[in-house]
């Protein structure tokens, strides 16, 4: 996809961060923009921000574990719009760190019901939506690094970033196989200065190593992370060569992808990436 002018773009987490620039990144391509969370007030703000530039915005206060809420966002897309071009499955939070016998059972579920879940209910949705107009369409998951590596204590927000990685992959071989007139990109962010790293918490142990993986991810984040909007510019040139993975960055990702790949290949048991914070 190449030509931006006047198609309708659906985001999912808009409010802040990647979510935020991506819609940003929209305006300036003279898109048409709907925009969703949960957190009315910053959408609302964002909405009147965007205002400033085009009339062509669409604010919908939405949570993303709720399927009746997915729903409602597309009905109201597409009777404000008419149609939809360009999903964003953009959502994701942080969830709890630690082991799996020390973690809340709920704070698991809901980061795999915000992460995962929700991109299910938005292809559920959208997909037939996209398929019955039979122009050019395209869907971008938002995944992680976590999704390609594995890591300890990281067991709710990896397990949700490895299954949007196998969903994505499927998805856009299922697509192809039908020859349909939608494409797909899995975009996996590196470290990015947004408000990710605030939600992130050790409610459920009092672990010295939890507290110091914490602190460090927030300093490197703050010292190393790229900027939203860099990441909003990788996504639409990512689009325009209709290029399944988006990497933000490529050669540290590719360096624990290997690491990973190879324990598999050599039969090798699962050993951490030394560099890795998370």
């Amino acid at each position: 996809m190449k030509d931006f002018n006047n198609k309708v773009a659906v985001i999912t987490g808009a409010a802040n961060g990647i979510g935020r620039a991506i819609a940003e990144e929209c305006v300036k391509r003279q898109m048409k923009v709907v925009i969703a969370d949960i957190d009315a007030e910053k959408l609302h703000a964002l909405e009147k921000h965007l205002k400033t530039k085009t009339a062509n915005v669409l604010a919908v206060v939405t949570d993303v574990t709720k399927e009746s809420d997915i729903n409602l966002l597309a009905d109201k897309t597409i009777h404000t719009f008419n149609k939809v071009n360009l999903l964003f499955n953009n959502v994701g939070i942080a969830g709890p760190l630690g082991p799996i016998w020390e973690i809340n059972i709920t704070d698991f579920k809901q980061v795999m019901e915000c992460n995962f879940m929700s991109m299910v209910y938005g292809l559920k949705k959208f997909i037939p939506i996209m398929l019955a107009q039979g122009d050019e369409c395209y869907i971008v998951n938002t995944g992680s690094g976590a999704g390609f590596g594995t890591d300890p204590n990281s067991t709710g927000y990896s397990v949700s970033k490895h299954a949007i990685v196998e969903l994505t992959e499927t998805l856009y071989l299922d697509l192809r196989q039908r020859n349909t007139n939608i494409n797909v990109s899995l975009l996996s962010p590196g470290l990015t200065r947004t408000n990710f790293s605030d939600a992130i918490e050790s409610k459920d142990t009092d672990s010295d190593e939890i507290k110091n993986i914490i602190s460090s991810f927030k300093t490197l984040m703050a010292t190393a992370g790229r900027p939203a909007s860099d990441v909003a510019l990788d996504v639409f040139k990512g689009i325009e060569k209709n290029q399944f993975y988006i990497f933000t960055d490529f050669s540290y990702q590719k360096e624990k992808i290997a690491h990973r790949m190879n324990n598999i290949l050599s039969l090798t048991n699962p050993v951490p990436f030394e560099d890795s914070v998370l």
